[in-house]
């Protein structure tokens, strides 16, 4: 009887270790399809509006214009014409692990998610803004990328919640006793027989005395 609630803690324990685990992998996914729902708008709003107002273009030419002339060289020297391929790579490898972190935090609170998704809006606007001839028509992809982003990133974190829930393991009480079954009462011992007195003896026949009394007589 006593393994029995040790078992059940060390049960319950592993169970929240795969749980807390399978929600940061969904926290995972939701991040990185999030940021892809804002890069795949940003896109096709930039193809509408203004072609070089992409998110991940404008990042790369702000990244590009703000790079010291020595990592420039490096790029050129290392990667030759494929510096910008390379560049716009890396910039979407490390829009993934941030995705990735923020959805990861959306999954313990909502807000953590739209502050990370805000976060992201901020550095594109900036970056779009940065640009030489540029206006704030070329921020109005990142914007509306954003603004679609966050609610798939509300949608998918309900998606992601509910298939994360982890049943209660099913508790049983432990086993009552019965009842035991009453005791009776002792028997109650009868009252002893009361001596009955003692008989006189008998007068012998033809014999006129009469026994004694026991009462003294006076003197």
């Amino acid at each position: 009887m006593a393994g029995r609630p040790a078992a059940r803690t060390a049960t319950g324990a592993a169970a929240n270790v795969y749980a807390r685990h399978r929600a940061t992998g969904y926290g995972a996914i939701v991040g990185v399809l999030t940021a892809a729902v804002a890069m795949g708008v940003g896109q096709l709003v930039s193809g509408l509006t203004v072609r070089q107002g992409a998110p991940w273009a404008v990042v790369g030419e702000a990244a590009i214009n703000l790079a010291p002339p020595p990592v420039k060289n490096f790029a050129i020297s290392a990667f030759g014409s494929n510096d910008k391929n390379v560049l716009v790579t890396g910039i979407l490898i490390l829009l993934a692990i941030f995705a990735a972190f923020v959805g990861v935090a959306a999954l313990r609170r909502l807000s953590y998610g739209f502050l990370g998704l805000a976060a992201f809006a901020a550095v594109g606007v900036a970056a779009a803004v940065s640009l030489p001839k540029a206006n704030f028509g070329w921020a109005a992809p990142t914007v509306i990328g954003a603004l679609a982003a966050a609610v798939a990133l509300s949608r998918l974190t309900r998606l992601a919640l509910e298939a994360t829930e982890v049943a209660p393991l099913p508790y049983s009480a432990p086993p009552t006793l019965s009842n035991p079954p009453a005791l009776s009462a002792p028997p109650t011992l009868s009252a002893p027989p009361t001596p009955s007195a003692t008989p006189s003896p008998p007068i012998p026949s033809g014999s006129t005395a009469t026994p004694a009394s026991t009462t003294p007589s006076a003197r």
